[in-house]
């Protein structure tokens, strides 16, 4: 494996020593990336707005997201990871707080390092690094899967230690709109399909919330619905011993039919074939 590379494989890559060729036009699709800057300055596009990140600093974008113009210091030093977005799905629960502060990236992706996060995150990658190396050791996946996990939480406390997340200014009316959108996802336990059904919630038409959020993060309103829908009946089937039925009705889905051609339709396999594979 180069050096440079600490761990690789579909869903995740870790690299300790990026370089600009390595980000140039690069196109996040599936994956979220948290890139370190320990020393010089990068100076990003991400999406409309330019970005410069000094060194102690994380910049974290997220999927779907468009990184151009990518210029580094001479003196630039960073890693980066990459983390596929199912796997940040299976691991982060769906509650406010999380919702909250990954809404806070949109606006402000960029986060300070305190010289003891900094620390810590290197243990992490230290640990990540070795485990690595013995790829056939018992439970190899699962425990680099708590170290992703472990990273991602350590990042979401910088978060919520910056003092920008907290602050109003930063926040415009439609992405108050948006934010009160997700809450409404994350805390509904039955969720609805329609759109309408959460714009009317929010006293604004359907046209309006989709376009807020097609501004905001790239992905519409339906494409945040199905996959809060897809994510918990993924955890259902995967974690619980309900039934397919039992599943279906709780979700508020009329059959178990609608259910079976729905979840195929976001997943790509039946219900029953997700539930034999896990």
């Amino acid at each position: 494996m180069n050096k440079k590379i600490v761990y690789f494989d579909k869903d995740v890559v870790v690299i300790n020593d990026v370089k600009q060729q390595m980000l140039e036009n690069y196109s996040l699709a599936d994956y979220m990336m948290l890139l370190f800057v320990r020393g010089g300055e990068l100076q990003m596009r991400l999406e409309e707005k330019t970005y410069q990140v000094p060194a102690k600093h994380l910049l974290i974008c997220l999927p779907q997201q468009q990184l151009l113009e990518c210029r580094c210091s001479d003196d630039f030093v960073g890693g980066a990871l990459y983390i596929h977005h199912e796997i940040i799905n299976h691991t982060l629960p769906n509650k406010v707080k999380v919702v909250n502060d990954f809404f806070h990236l949109y606006s402000q992706p960029i986060i300070p390092i305190t010289d003891l996060a900094s620390a810590t995150l290197k243990k992490y990658v230290d640990i990540l690094e070795a485990t690595a190396s013995q790829p056939e050791k018992g439970y190899y996946k699962e425990i680099a899967n708590a170290l992703f996990t472990a990273i991602i939480y350590e990042c979401l406390s910088m978060i919520e230690r910056d003092p920008k997340s907290d602050d109003s200014r930063y926040v415009r009316q439609g992405e108050r709109l948006f934010k009160d959108f997700m809450k409404i996802l994350a805390t509904d336990k039955i969720k609805s399909r329609s759109v309408s059904a959460y714009a009317q919630r929010l006293f604004i038409t359907p046209k309006y919330l989709s376009s807020v959020s097609k501004q905001l993060t790239g992905k519409t309103a339906s494409v945040w619905i199905n996959e809060a829908i897809v994510k918990e009946a993924k955890r259902q089937l995967k974690y619980t011993d309900k039934s397919i039925k039992e599943i279906a009705m709780q979700m508020d889905f009329p059959n178990v039919s609608f259910f079976g051609k729905y979840f195929k339709t976001h997943v790509g396999v039946s219900p029953m074939e997700y539930r034999k594979g896990k």
